[in-house]
């Protein structure tokens, strides 16, 4: 009875914490039409200097965009999602976004894709904030190692 008590003010605690804080999932999903949803970058071409840029963060989370030394900042929205508009210049742009810790950092390049250059892969990176496995993991290992705990008192022989 007494191991009762912590198991299920555990599991209380555990499905009432907001699942926000779960994970941070800052991501950035778009750079003008190019989906970089899950790729790893360090440099990006595009050919239009109006660029609009999207993402997600958390539910209301200022977003801080740098861009070749100016700064601007935009919310995200109830749902996380974000999106931020810049004109850029010519040639190589130092691109720059942080939220809630994280940073997401490249450079955009404006103009023509050199001939050398392949397109984004398309990689199965998992999304961040995927909980569920690692709770339930959790969960399965703490039963396995409480279970003795139960059956002790049980199967005990009387002496």
């Amino acid at each position: 009875m007494r191991f009762r008590l912590p198991i299920l003010l555990s599991l209380l605690i555990l499905f009432l914490i907001p699942s926000s804080l779960y994970a941070a999932g800052f991501q950035l999903k778009t750079v003008g039409g190019l989906n970089v949803d899950g790729v790893t970058y360090d440099h990006l071409w595009y050919t239009n200097t109006n660029v609009t840029f999207t993402g997600t963060a958390l539910q209301n989370a200022t977003v801080t965009a740098t861009i070749s030394g100016a700064s601007g900042t935009t919310i995200a929205d109830a749902a996380g999602n974000w999106s931020y508009t810049a004109t850029l210049n010519q040639g190589d742009n130092t691109v720059s976004f942080e939220s809630g810790g994280s940073t997401i950092s490249f450079t955009l390049t404006i103009g023509e894709v050199p001939v050398n250059v392949g397109s984004l892969p398309t990689a199965e990176t998992p999304t961040v904030g995927i909980i569920t496995p690692t709770i339930a993991s959790l969960f399965l290992g703490i039963l396995f190692v409480s279970t003795p705990l139960f059956l002790r008192k049980k199967f005990t022989p009387k002496t």
